[in-house]
């Protein structure tokens, strides 16, 4: 009797520790002091002089108040999510805002203005005192991670920037992103960090990149999507590795590789959509 009521008090005692843990963890994303409250607020009065200003045609003045979002935003950021989400609106809809007419008529300089957002989150938040603000519950990893996402969307954009680059933070994924734009900085990229998706998502963009790249890493999926793309590299592919709806997609795009399928693995939804594109196929169902 003594030994279940231990056992017991033992649980209820593991339920309020993962109770306590679980409202901690919760006050950490969500702090509830006043100098959170504060922040919040004076970010959504700034939202709300911002779309006053859009509303009244005064975009150069919302401009200035978007950099100042982009500014504090990485201060925010550190503080509370919430804060930092409405800067990030607040800046997402002023810095476009006096370019709107000239992007209207030149698309391409779409970018102009979410760069220069880029380079004020890149350039204040390295400037932040990490002793003095300490980091999300998340990590510093995590921060790291988030730093190298935005240096990699900043020197696709704006390549000027890459002698300020940390390249030693970046993953496969943030080289297949880079390179695809700027091949220019391959020297600068460790190709080993690249699994299969990556590299199938580089060699769309960027085939001559294909002699460093080890294929026996691509699945049926990344050899179904850049096959569509770079139909070149079929001698390289191993078909078996290819399913059902690998095959509905690359057959739908370059129906030239049919005679490599198996039409034994696609199912009745792989054929309704590989009919609607290539309806020759017909005579292969149930084959």
């Amino acid at each position: 009797m003594n030994q279940g009521c231990e056992i017991n008090d033992r649980n209820r005692s593991g339920k309020a520790e993962e109770e306590q843990a679980r409202v901690k963890e919760e006050e950490c994303l969500f702090p509830r002091d006043e100098k959170a409250t504060t922040l919040r607020t004076y970010c959504l009065l700034g939202l709300a002089a911002v779309i006053i200003l859009l509303a009244a045609r005064m975009h150069w003045t919302a401009f200035v108040l978007g950099l100042l979002a982009s500014f504090f935003w990485p201060l925010a950021a550190r503080k509370n999510r919430i804060s930092a989400l409405i800067l990030g609106i607040v800046g997402y809809l002023a810095i476009p805002a006096p370019f709107i007419p000239l992007i209207l008529r030149h698309p391409y300089l779409a970018g102009i203005p979410i760069g220069i957002a880029l380079v004020f989150w890149v350039l204040f938040s390295r400037s932040i005192d990490e002793d003095e603000l300490k980091l999300e519950q998340t990590g510093e990893e995590l921060e790291d991670m988030r730093r190298s996402d935005a240096w990699a969307i900043l020197v696709r954009f704006l390549p000027l920037f890459s002698k300020w680059c940390d390249w030693s933070k970046f993953d496969g994924g943030h080289w297949a992103f880079l390179l695809g734009a700027q091949p220019q900085f391959a020297e600068k990229c460790d190709f080993a960090m690249l699994d299969g998706s990556y590299w199938s998502s580089l060699l769309q963009k960027q085939p001559q990149f294909a002699e460093k790249c080890d294929f026996a890493m691509l699945d049926g999926s990344c050899w179904s999507s850049l096959l569509q793309k770079q139909p070149q590299f079929a001698d390289k592919c191993d078909w078996e590795k290819l399913d059902g709806r690998d095959w509905m997609w690359l057959l739908g795009e370059q129906p030239q590789f049919a005679d490599k399928c198996d039409w034994s693995k696609l199912d009745n939804e792989d054929w309704c959509f590989l009919l609607e594109k290539q309806p020759q196929f017909k005579a292969m169902r149930g084959k």
